[in-house]
């Protein structure tokens, strides 16, 4: 689908082009049948021309795509002045239906491609092809010649068109209702890049719904063939298309969704398979009978043959008979035949890819609180979406990955919203939420769900944890994985060596980068080389989950005291229990990376994140942030602002800031490194800086809420007079600040009316 402002015009001048090639082209192919009607006036292509122009009448009111124009005009014809494409494609249709109605009303036209589709169709037909069109005057009109598929495809363009048009019409009327409703658009944004915004989730929308629908599959659209039916009726005495001509199998249902298998015949009579009608299956040594140009599968043709002594051609409708003399080799057919079946086995061979998000549960994540108290820390937003959907969005770009999965404890109605969500804007993917009902660990968890990991018949299995942000380099990782082929490949990074043992410690060696040795959260200094919760594996992997089950389950821990202690047999964590061996076994490595890595353990961790995502916004995609325009506010570094707050021009933003749904920030107000979600209102001259307000909160005039800016390193404490200080401030759900208060490092539960300055208290 061409997306607004960018190569709609190039497209629209391509079909311009090449819509001119085929009214000449057509004008030369009139010349040539003409050329052969007078050669024999008494010939049956002659008589078949005059049909054709009695035919030619009943098609004149053409349903498609005439209708479109119709419709769609009236709809737009007020947003037209706002953009440009839905001008351009008013006027395609229009163009393109006069070319209908053109091809449809001339008489002379019959599609003289014929058995032969390579004939010159610019010079006077051979006496071999006026024999062909002579003896096939009732051929079908869409038939292997390429004018006719030329004009098949300009149909199919119309059709992206409209959904193109449909796509801009809606994302106009939401812009609209959104205006008049009172929710005014951010001053930081422009009007163009708010249409832009929700143009690119319609286009989005309406591709998973065309999926959901199979229109994309060119065999099936009505549209086509409506076309298809008409061009029969103006060549046929306005008789029935067969069914077999849709390519469709008993019942009307569509028999494949490769169109390839199907094809038209050269003699225009049926509609030619690559598959053989008596055995259903691909051709074998396929021969054509030359009196009904059916063809078959050599050996179930020949036997059918030898058992009836007067036997007639086994498809349907056809009843000429078939001998072993009328069978002839087809070698072209063969070669198309060997053609679609090395399609078809590259397709089958090639395992789709699958992916796995472990999401946790409402009994973890307690250190985020109290922001998990109203969203889990998955779905919590940094840089204007989910955490998760950042996973998501780097998963989107591998190759091969079909399937996303999301692994935890959390209700099934919790992730039903943003399932939605993300269907819509990752319709290529399909994303579904699989709960546990006990805890099972990391890896037990993984093995629980084995069948329906491996249900897609993966090679590999993408696992990463929710808990974690970074530039999620997982095409490169997948490359070197493909480059050692190890069982496991972990992503890796380097920290400072004084916070190197609070994760999982990487020995590697430098030139191969197979891990020599994995030790999680290592009492001493092992190395500055640390996993990044990020792995791929091969689905070999789920035979070492297995076998490391079947070892613990006999296997027995003493306590301080010296007691037997049994192990939970059935809880398997990945790190601990699965990385170290497959380190001992040399079947681990590690795909290190440059870019930035975070964890996100508590709540003000999340603030850090916010801004590394928004610093790669304003490197790859600088369009979704605000920037300051005449009459907007200040806008300092990388900002996100949805687009339904609404910000004061003399207000002050940035960097590292983004402002959520409705929310509303008045005149001098100043915001720096801090998260505002929805519904917040922040009063003239409001100071927020190192800190996350809730929903719904309000922050009075000349009021600051403020965190300590944290160390170089990112992180989310400093420490004063030996006591450990929270860096951030978080308010929670509702809570009110009055005028001229000042909150600093603090955390405030919901529901709270701060009236009074506080410092470095949890207010409960």
């Amino acid at each position: 689908m061409t997306v607004a402002g960018s190569s709609a015009p190039a497209a629209a001048s391509s079909s311009s082009a090449s819509r001119r090639q085929g009214r000449s082209n057509r004008n030369h192919n009139n010349d040539d049948v003409d050329m052969v009607a007078s050669a024999d006036p008494s010939s049956s292509q002659a008589q078949a021309q005059a049909q054709a122009g009695e035919g030619a009448a009943q098609v004149n009111n053409i349903e498609f795509p005439r209708a479109i124009a119709q419709n769609l005009k009236p709809a737009v014809g007020a947003f037209v002045p706002h953009n440009d494409s839905l001008a351009k494609g008013l006027q395609y249709i229009t163009e393109a239906t006069v070319e209908y109605e053109e091809f449809y009303g001339n008489p002379n036209f019959k599609g003289a491609g014929a058995k032969d589709s390579t004939i010159p169709l610019k010079k006077a037909p051979s006496s071999r092809a006026k024999a062909v069109q002579a003896a096939h005057a009732d051929q079908m009109a869409f038939s292997n010649d390429p004018r006719i598929h030329a004009m098949e495809d300009a149909l199919l363009s119309i059709k992206e068109m409209q959904y193109q048009m449909e796509a801009e019409k809606q994302a106009l009327e939401r812009l609209t209702s959104i205006v008049a409703a009172g929710a005014a658009l951010p001053v930081a944004n422009s009007l163009e890049d708010s249409y832009k915004n929700i143009l690119d989730k319609e286009i989005k929308h309406i591709l998973a719904r065309r999926k959901q629908e199979a229109i994309a599959t060119v065999g099936m659209n009505p549209d086509l063939q409506t076309f298809r039916t008409k061009v029969w009726e103006v060549h046929h005495d306005a008789s029935g298309l067969p069914t077999s001509a849709y390519g469709e199998g008993a019942g009307g249902e569509d028999e494949d969704d490769e169109d390839m298998e199907i094809m038209v015949t050269g003699d225009g009579n049926n509609v030619q398979s690559l598959k053989c009608p008596l055995t259903t299956d691909f051709l074998e040594d396929p021969v054509t009978s030359s009196v009904c140009k059916h063809s078959f599968s050599s050996a179930a043709i020949r036997a059918m043959i030898q058992a009836r002594p007067r036997a007639v051609c086994p498809v349907h409708g056809c009843n000429r008979p078939i001998a072993l003399e009328y069978l002839q080799p087809n070698k072209a057919l063969a070669r198309k035949v060997a053609r679609q079946r090395m399609i078809q086995q590259e397709m089958s061979q090639r395992p789709e890819g699958e992916a796995i998000i472990l999401v946790g549960g409402p009994s973890r994540g307690t250190r985020f609180r109290p922001l998990s108290l109203n969203v889990p820390k998955p779905l919590f937003p940094v840089a204007g979406k989910p955490i998760i959907s950042h996973h998501i969005a780097a998963l989107s770009k591998v190759e091969d990955l079909k399937e996303i999965l999301l692994i935890g404890f959390f209700e099934d109605s919790v992730f039903s919203s943003f399932l939605q969500d993300a269907a819509r804007e990752y319709p290529n993917l399909h994303i579904r939420y699989l709960r546990e009902y006990q805890s099972l660990g990391t890896a037990g968890g993984l093995y629980h769900f084995r069948d329906e990991i491996l249900r897609g018949n993966p090679d590999q299995v993408f696992v990463l944890h929710a808990d974690v942000a970074c530039t999620f380099p997982l095409v490169a990782m997948k490359k070197a994985h493909e480059g050692h082929r190890g069982l496991c490949t972990i992503l890796g990074t380097r920290v400072p060596r004084d916070s190197a043992n609070n994760f999982g410690c990487l020995v590697a060696k430098p030139d191969t980068n197979e891990v020599l040795h994995y030790v999680e959260k290592p009492e001493s200094f092992i190395s500055n080389l640390i996993s990044c919760g990020v792995y791929l594996f091969d689905c070999a992997i789920f035979d070492e989950i297995r076998k490391s089950l079947e070892n613990k389950k006999g296997n027995v821990e003493t306590d301080i005291y010296g007691r037997e202690v049994f192990q939970d047999g059935n809880k398997l964590r990945l790190e601990q229990d699965l990385l170290r061996p497959l380190a001992q076994a040399r079947k681990l490595f590690v795909y290190e990376t440059k870019d930035f890595w975070r964890q996100i353990k508590t709540a003000g961790s999340a603030v850090p994140v916010n801004g590394l995502y928004l610093e790669q916004l304003l490197q790859t995609n600088p369009e979704k942030l605000a920037k300051t325009v005449p009459g907007g506010p200040e806008i300092v570094g990388a900002v996100y602002i949805h687009p339904t707050a609404q910000v004061d021009p003399q207000a002050k933003l940035g960097p590292n800031v983004s402002i959520g749904p409705n929310v509303y920030v008045a005149k001098g107000a100043r915001v720096r490194d801090s998260i505002v979600l929805d519904n917040v209102d922040i009063k003239q001259n409001a100071c927020i800086l190192h800190a996350i307000i809730g929903w719904n909160s309000k922050i009075g005039c000349w009021s600051r809420v403020e965190g300590t800016p944290s160390a170089a390193h990112n992180s989310t404490a400093v420490t004063k007079s030996g006591l450990k200080i929270q860096s951030v401030t978080i308010l929670g759900k509702e809570v009110s600040v009055k005028d001229e208060t000042i909150i600093r490092n603090c955390i405030v539960l919901p529901h709270k009316d701060l009236k009074s300055s506080c410092e470095n208290e949890i207010v409960m």
